[in-house]
């Protein structure tokens, strides 16, 4: 039993701090954009409250603004279909949509992930929890620049002057490899009409490669995605419209 529980375990961080197997490390192969950069458009994202559904499962984000480290931040909250479980936080900064910081407490897992990123420094740990079969992790390391949350590169991409054709490579962090900075390599496919619960959404088809490969249905009206599918994962995510 104990040895069934490590591998749900592993596979919960797997799943939540967005490591995913590959043959190789993704590297750029179009135009780098970077948190800050010039063809970023902030203002896209907003504070907002929405529901994903993915089989018979449903995920709740909620962004609005905080004040973190001394600053503004958007704080995401992601709770995993139950809103009385402390939600996964995740911060970004507001100007640059640049990772700010994280923190996760996983109670059936048994550990805690708490990170902060400033002054392109990503510093923190992942604490287990008193009989839990994880290892103590510090985190302490230097980049060279700012990159973007893994778990929503939704956002990044979101913020982009999308249209059909547009390239981009854009770094995110693979927090469970050290905060190694892993490139998404991000093409728009075209521009689709998306039906979901009887309304029709204008679309850009994303396909993004990168810590884990999808294709992203972004709204050219809305500060989130409205449908995302991970190549080699069953199921597809898709925004819950009243």
């Amino acid at each position: 039993m104990k040895k069934e529980l490590n591998i749900l375990a592993t596979l919960a961080l797997t799943l939540l701090v967005s490591c995913g197997a590959r043959a190789q490390k993704p590297e750029p192969v179009y135009q780098k954009v970077l948190p800050a950069d010039v063809n970023l458009i902030p203002n896209r994202i907003s504070p907002h409250r929405v529901t994903y559904k993915k089989g018979k499962g449903t995920m709740i984000y909620d962004m609005h603004k905080v004040s973190k480290w001394g600053r503004e931040v958007y704080e995401l909250a992601i709770y995993f279909g139950d809103e009385n479980v402390t939600p996964d936080l995740i911060y970004m900064d507001m100007s640059s949509l640049g990772f700010a910081g994280r923190k996760l407490r996983m109670d059936k897992a048994g550990y805690t992930l708490d990170l902060q990123f400033e002054q392109n420094t990503m510093k923190g740990a992942l604490t287990p929890h008193e009989g839990s079969d994880y290892e103590h992790r510090e985190y302490n390391r230097v980049h060279p620049h700012q990159a973007f949350e893994p778990a929503v590169i939704n956002y990044a991409i979101t913020a982009l002057p999308l249209k059909e054709g547009y390239t981009a490579s854009i770094p995110t962090m693979d927090l469970n490899n050290g905060s190694e900075i892993i490139w998404a390599n991000i093409k728009v496919e075209k521009r689709e009409k998306v039906k979901i619960g009887g309304r029709t959404f204008d679309t850009w088809k994303v396909i993004s490669n990168g810590i884990r490969n999808k294709t992203l249905w972004v709204t050219t009206t809305e500060p989130y995605v409205i449908k995302m599918k991970t190549r080699g994962n069953p199921g597809t995510w898709e925004l819950v419209v009243d």
